[in-house]
C-alpha cells in the first residue's frame, strides 16, 4: 500500500535458473545488481535482507554505496560466525551430505510423489507447502549444497571487505527473540551459540549511527513469517527516514 516492493530468488532457488559455480558472495551480490539493472528498477534502494541475505545486502551497500539509502536486516547472518564458532563448519559439512540424499530423491521424482519426506526447516504450514512444491520440482537442493560447501569462502569474502561502518544510513536490525538451539550441541555449546547470535545482531546495529535494534520476542529465525508486521513496520520507518 505504501511502497513498491521487489523480491527475487537467488540463482538456483525458487524458479530462478542456476548460476555459475562456485556460489560465492561476490557473485551473488553482482547477480542482484545485474538483475536490478536489467529489470530497470531505478535507484535509490532500501534493501531488506533475511539470514544470508542480510550479509549480501550489506556487501551490496558497500560495493554500490551511492545506490543504497537505507536497510532492514532480518535476523541477518554475520560473516564472523564460523570463525567464532568453528563447530558450525562440521555441521555445514554434515548438512551438505544429508542434502545430497534429498537431491537424489528430488531428481528421481521421489519427493514429488512423497512431499512429506521433505524436511521442514521451521516453516509454518502455508510456507511449508510452498517449500515442498519448490524443492520437489526444482534444483533447490543442488543450490543449497553449493552454497553450504562454499560458505567458508563466502564468509571470507565478506570479512575481506572490512565493513565496519554504514555511516548514518537509516538501519533497523530485527533479531529473533526465540533462538533455535542446535540438536547436536551440548547445553554449554548452545549457550555459547545463542549468545553469539545475540551479540551479532548488536554488532550489526552498531554499524550505523542512525540504527535501531528490535527484538522479535515471538519469533524464531523466520521473523518475516512469525511476525511479518515487524518487518513491514521497519520498512515503512526506513522509507520515511530516507524521504
Amino acid at each position: 500500500r505504501t511502497n513498491r516492493v521487489c523480491s527475487y530468488d537467488r540463482a538456483g532457488y525458487g524458479w530462478s535458473e542456476p548460476g555459475p559455480q562456485p556460489r560465492t558472495a561476490n557473485r551473488e551480490v553482482e547477480d542482484l545488481h545485474t538483475l536490478l539493472v536489467n529489470a530497470e528498477i531505478p535507484e535509490p534502494y532500501v534493501l531488506v535482507g533475511h539470514s544470508l541475505g542480510g550479509m549480501l545486502v550489506r556487501m551490496f551497500a558497500h560495493e554500490y554505496a551511492d545506490e543504497v539509502v537505507g536497510m532492514v536486516l532480518v535476523d541477518s547472518f554475520h560473516e564472523e560466525r564460523d570463525v567464532r564458532i568453528p563447530e558450525l563448519t562440521k555441521l555445514n559439512q554434515d548438512a551438505a551430505e544429508q542434502y545430497r540424499i534429498f537431491e537424489l530423491m528430488s531428481s528421481t521424482g521421489i519427493m514429488a510423489l512423497a512431499p512429506q519426506s521433505i524436511p521442514n526447516r521451521g516453516l509454518p504450514a502455508d510456507a511449508y507447502a510452498q517449500y515442498q512444491a519448490i524443492t520437489a520440482t526444482t534444483d533447490y537442493f543442488d543450490t543449497f549444497i553449493a552454497e553450504v560447501t562454499s560458505s567458508e569462502e563466502r564468509n571470507a569474502e565478506a570479512r575481506a571487505l572490512h565493513i565496519t561502518s554504514l555511516g548514518d544510513m537509516p538501519l533497523i536490525v530485527l533479531s529473533a527473540g526465540q533462538g533455535d538451539s542446535v540438536a547436536s550441541f551440548s547445553d554449554a555449546e548452545n549457550q555459547k551459540y545463542l549468545a553469539e547470535l545475540q551479540a551479532e545482531q548488536s554488532e550489526l546495529a552498531a554499524l550505523s549511527s542512525n540504527a535501531k535494534l528490535v527484538i522479535a520476542e515471538q519469533s524464531g529465525h523466520n521473523i518475516q513469517l512469525d511476525q511479518p508486521d515487524l518487518v513491514i513496520d521497519a520498512v515503512r520507518q526506513i522509507t520515511e527516514a530516507t524521504q
